[in-house]
């Protein structure tokens, strides 16, 4: 009888050790939206890109760098299926990238590839929709700069305090 109890006694304790590390593993991830692991196939239609020679900024060798522009404001008109916004990859700027915009840790609408020297004022909204209603919304822009090879580099950009309207 006391082997028993003592069995009893580990196995509960393991099924809380083992819940206890599920949660914390959960919470870890949970707040984090999924970006792709390789770089967008296809160039943003949608984006003005000047192929104007610019002197691109200096990175030290095995390092990085990255130059952007942007606004904080952007409108999503659903009727329109378009979103209206301000992201420009500068022709300086030595890595192609992309955007996430997100809104409660969903990611509501990312481009194409931006080389450098894209200016992007708008983006179409999937067929599926955003998740959204009408209305005003706290987001956040995820930028991910990526290599020649496609993979996503170590400088990133996370431009908080983004204002979505929804009309």
């Amino acid at each position: 009888m006391h082997t028993t109890a003592k069995l009893i006694r580990i196995v509960i304790i393991t099924a809380i050790v083992v819940a206890a590390g599920m949660l914390v593993l959960w919470k870890i991830t949970e707040n984090k939206p999924l970006l792709p692991d390789r770089a967008p196939v296809n160039v943003e239609e949608n984006a003005v890109i000047n192929n104007e020679a610019e002197e691109k900024m200096d990175t030290p060798s095995g390092g990085g760098g990255a130059s952007l522009s942007y606004a904080k404001e952007i409108t999503i008109d659903l009727a329109a299926g378009l979103a209206t916004l301000y992201f420009e990859n500068p022709g300086k700027s030595p890595h192609d990238a992309a955007i996430f915009i997100v809104v409660q840790d969903t990611v509501i609408l990312q481009s194409n590839l931006l080389p450098p020297g894209s200016l992007l004022t708008s983006l179409p909204i999937p067929e599926k929709g955003v998740p959204l209603e009408r209305g005003s919304y706290d987001a956040k822009i995820l930028v991910q700069f990526y290599d020649e090879e496609g993979s996503p580099l170590a400088v990133n950009a996370q431009i908080e305090g983004v204002q979505i309207e929804v009309k």
